[in-house]
């Protein structure tokens, strides 16, 4: 996922078009932006979407050594141990 959107506010369409090539389905981007939103004006702004890449992103990537974005028993096994 991009560390930095390259406009902000963003809405959820913008969002969306995105998110659409790193092999998340409709309703999991969906899920991700209200996540990130977190004063739900319905738009992410700078500050939310940092954020949200610090604590949730970033660990993830860390432990997804193949990039899929999907975690298989290895990328558990390595980000566990």
């Amino acid at each position: 996922m991009p560390e930095k959107l390259n406009n902000y506010p963003v809405n959820l369409q913008e969002f969306l078009n995105i998110l659409k090539g790193y092999s998340l389905s409709w309703g999991e981007i969906k899920d991700v932006f209200k996540t990130a939103d977190v004063n739900g004006d319905e738009f992410i702004n700078q500050k939310e979407w940092s954020n949200f890449y610090d604590l949730f992103v970033k660990p993830f990537e860390k432990c997804d050594v193949t990039s899929k974005y999907e975690l298989d028993k290895g990328d558990l096994k390595n980000c566990v141990l």
